[in-house]
């Protein structure tokens, strides 16, 4: 965690009589635990701004440490024990001091203030700011105390104010609106992406502001929306794939208005995406150990089992891709099934869409845009305004299966290799299939030599785990008509029963034999005469 003093903050002593190293001693105690975003870290319109943890304040600003203050100053009334203050008032003790305005809480305590009164604004008659000074609570309430203050120390009480209204997020889900002045709880913010649509930040969630509470930190994506209609549509998608607790769909831990900014805050998946995965691990010249087969075999299975509740709720995800996998290597989130290579979940779901009736069919034109060329079905370009079902999405699983396969005998290489030899270059895409004419489709030539490499490579042998995914693949998935693709609960029934028998039997996940002298002709564009290429 990086606590550093504001810029700009410097120690600051008063004329006034209360104050001495003791009450310097108290600001300083404040301003260095200001959390402040690192400007190496941090770039321009980041959701980071300095904000000062509220465990802080609840350490700092005690029964003692108010009766500190009044011990120092005795032409104040203290008829009002100091432990009253430090409950019901501690957050307003707390901006004071950093004012080295402290003395006035007794004021300001006289007249009923408490934390509850925050933020404070202009008292504003006829529409122009009351050049005397008091201040209006949130609830309305006026405090002539505050008019005993210079305009200056009242611009700093105003602006200081905020520090300490850093929100407490649940996180369950809860949408939150937050006062555009209000600090998010966030920290060590670095931006990752930009779209038209959105951009992305990975940053630091405080852990004493987050309920329920936690010891450590929670790492996260904090993923701004441009455009209000993308944020409310996922939103809407977010609670209802919320309430599944499925260990493969993504969860979201809040949402926030903040002001006019529009926020998703998830968890951050710590591996990446199953891209990333693959390039981790990208060489499949030595023999896979069998435990990551089965892995494999069971993460498949997942993500099918999280798609088939996906559909349940009659939602398709229309964009199912590799970079939409996200792979959580570790995570203390209970939701996150430990395992030796972690977990594989289902994200992004801002492009899909709910469907409000129960067909297989939509009997409305697809609104669905922004989906990824390369995974998708051939639907798209047969009849651009026919309604997509929910078998749209198999086909993607399909592609993305076959492509898990051939990482797994051939590694990450053949998967570019087999991507570029599908590149069309006018249609500026490589997809799964090729047009004959304006109206039919066949699967892409370059895709059924793969899956006739993939059939032919001896560990796919007969009666082996590998052999039934590929027949999986080329027989319920991509297949050119929709109707004639698997449903999301077959494909979850076919794949239980291969990853039951691999689990129970170790010699089914694929025969023991060494990878062919070179990738097949399939999956690569160079080949090495000595080995993989």
């Amino acid at each position: 965690m990086h606590t550093t003093v504001e810029p700009g903050r410097s120690s600051r002593r008063s004329a006034s009589s209360c104050t001495d190293s003791a009450k310097q001693s108290l600001y300083l105690q404040l301003s260095l635990k200001i959390i402040n975003p690192d400007d190496n870290k941090t770039t321009q319109n980041s959701p980071a701004f300095p904000f000062l943890p509220i465990d802080v304040v609840n350490e700092i600003v005690t029964s003692d440490t108010v009766q500190a203050q009044a011990a120092r100053c005795v032409s104040i009334c203290k008829a009002t024990p100091s432990r009253q203050i430090a409950k019901a008032a501690r957050q307003i003790f707390a901006i004071l001091a950093l004012c080295e305005k402290q003395s006035m809480i007794w004021n300001l305590f006289s007249e009923g203030v408490t934390d509850e009164h925050l933020p404070f604004s202009r008292l504003h008659v006829d529409g122009h700011a009351n050049t005397s000074n008091p201040l209006v609570s949130s609830r309305g309430e006026v405090f002539k105390s505050f008019s005993k203050l210079k305009d200056v120390e009242v611009k700093n009480f105003l602006r200081e104010q905020w520090l300490v209204l850093a929100p407490v997020l649940t996180t369950s889900g809860e949408h939150v609106h937050i006062d555009a002045k209000a600090p998010l709880p966030f920290y060590d913010v670095q931006k990752i992406s930009h779209t038209d649509t959105s951009t992305v930040y990975r940053g630091m969630l405080h852990p004493a502001h987050m309920t329920p509470k936690t010891i450590n930190p929670v790492q996260i994506a904090i993923k701004e929306y441009h455009r209000e209609g993308d944020f409310y549509k996922e939103k809407d998608n977010l609670e209802i794939i919320q309430s599944l607790k499925h260990p493969h769909l993504i969860w979201h831990i809040t949402t926030i208005k903040h002001g006019d900014l529009l926020y998703a805050i998830f968890p951050w998946a710590d591996g990446g995406n199953l891209s990333k995965f693959w390039e981790r691990d990208p060489d499949a010249t030595q023999t896979r150990h069998p435990a990551l087969f089965l892995w494999s075999l069971q993460q498949m299975r997942g993500l099918v089992d999280g798609l088939f509740a996906l559909h349940e709720l009659n939602c398709r995800h229309g964009d199912l891709k590799p970079e939409n996998i996200l792979h959580f290597q570790a995570s203390e989130d209970p939701r996150i099934r430990h395992s030796q290579y972690g977990t594989l979940v289902i994200a992004d779901v801002g492009v899909s869409r709910v469907h409000h009736q129960v067909t297989e069919l939509r009997t409305d034109p697809t609104k669905t845009k922004a989906t990824t060329p390369c995974y998708e079905a051939p639907e798209v370009e047969l009849n651009r305004n026919a309604p997509r079902g929910r078998r749209y999405d198999m086909w993607s699983v399909g592609c993305l299966f076959m492509e898990f396969a051939i990482w797994l005998l051939y590694g990450n290489q053949a998967i570019g290799d087999f991507r570029e030899m599908r590149n069309d270059p006018i249609a500026q895409k490589a997809a799964y299939y090729k047009l004959t004419t304006e109206s039919t489709a066949v699967v892409h030539p370059v895709v059924s030599s793969g899956l006739e490499a993939l059939r032919n490579d001896p560990r796919c042998g007969k009666d082996t785990g590998l052999a039934d995914l590929v027949d999986l693949i080329a027989g319920d998935l991509i297949v050119i008509e929709p109707e004639q693709r698997a449903r999301a609960d077959e494909l979850r029934d076919k794949f239980g029963r291969i990853v039951e028998r691999a689990e129970r039997d170790p010699d089914y996940l694929f025969k023991r034999t060494g990878p062919p002298s070179r990738v097949p002709d399939a999956f690569t564009l160079r080949v090495n005469d000595e080995g993989y290429g």
